[in-house]
């Protein structure tokens, strides 16, 4: 009687079972003194099956035409050493990616929507309702992503993003004007209306930069020619020059959009020189840091307390008041 070959979680696979497994797909190309291999992984988010794929086996020609981020099926025998799981891919393939729900996003519209109706400052609320009515940004706004492969890789990411970006410089602009304690009464109060802007507009041009294909994020030809914080810039001073606010405001919103992300290097455009441009640099870092740890708990597996991002290992622990 033939045996049947079953579809497990791939923190379920036993060592030497031969099993099918089903998740998203990596691969990294690695050289060795003895040849070059791609060093594959497939994580259900369960746990994460890693191979390395040496380029004179029968499979790596099939390996070499999947790319990150597709979902595959694969046919394995595994090899557990510890806390890793080893698999040999007998055969693998492409198939359709579960369809995956991460934010509730007309309840972020609905948020966003009360922020605006909120807002004192008619000129800032102006130039935004101006941006929302933009052919290009009215539609994409709501679905795009604000990531490739990391914290906000998902449709509604950027909405999202946004959404808690405005919760995050609310709460420090909040606790710094409630800051009762200095004897002489100097406080770094911050305008609002102002960082709620900044918000919204930080990542405008992200909008420009992805697309789906797919269940895939790519970059788009704009994006892989310029950095996203350009694309956002060329947004944002279109709508400045329409604007009605004073011209200095324009120049410090200028600024704090375009310095958010602190270093040049990182793909900020200034350095931040105002306390609403290092304090928002500083809100705007926090929060991705924050949303790649969601990231990475969503791709991790159960035993997992480490995993990789950029070139990073990170911690995966949390430490529970129980």
């Amino acid at each position: 009687m033939e045996n049947t070959i079953t579809k497990v979680k791939v923190q379920d696979l036993k060592d030497g079972e031969t099993a099918i497994i089903v998740g998203e797909f990596a691969k990294q190309v690695k050289n060795a003194s003895n040849g070059d291999y791609d060093f594959v992984r497939i994580s259900d988010g369960t746990a994460m099956a890693t191979q390395r794929v040496w380029r004179n086996l029968p499979i790596s020609p099939v390996i070499a035409e999947i790319e990150n981020g597709d979902y595959v099926q694969a046919e394995v025998v595994a090899t557990r050493n510890g806390e890793f799981i080893n698999v040999d891919i007998k055969s693998i393939g492409k198939v359709e990616r579960p369809t995956e729900t991460y934010v509730d996003i007309e309840g972020l519209k609905q948020e966003l929507r009360e922020v605006l109706k909120e807002m004192k400052d008619k000129e800032l609320h102006a130039l935004l309702i101006s941006l929302f009515n933009r052919d290009d940004i009215k539609e994409g706004f709501f679905k795009a992503p604000a990531t490739q492969m990391s914290g906000y890789s998902f449709e509604g990411g950027l909405l999202a993003k946004t959404v808690r970006l405005i919760r995050l410089t609310k709460a420090v602009a909040h606790t710094l004007a409630a800051w009762n304690h200095n004897i002489d009464n100097f406080v770094s109060k911050l305008n609002v209306d102002f960082l709620v802007t900044a918000s919204i507009l930080v990542n405008i041009g992200k909008i420009h930069a992805f697309k789906f294909n797919g269940h895939k994020i790519e970059k788009t030809q704009e994006g892989e020619l310029f950095e996203d914080s350009y694309l956002t810039m060329k947004i944002v001073l279109q709508e400045l020059d329409k604007s009605s606010l004073p011209e200095e405001q324009k120049m410090m919103l200028e600024h704090v959009v375009g310095s958010a992300k602190g270093r040049q290097n990182f793909g900020a455009l200034f350095i931040p020189r105002s306390r609403e441009a290092v304090a928002f640099h500083l809100i705007e870092s926090l929060d991705v840091q924050m949303s790649n740890f969601e990231y990475l708990d969503r791709h991790a597996g159960a035993e997992q307390s480490f995993m990789k991002l950029f070139e990073k290992t990170m911690f995966l622990g949390i430490f529970d008041e129980e």
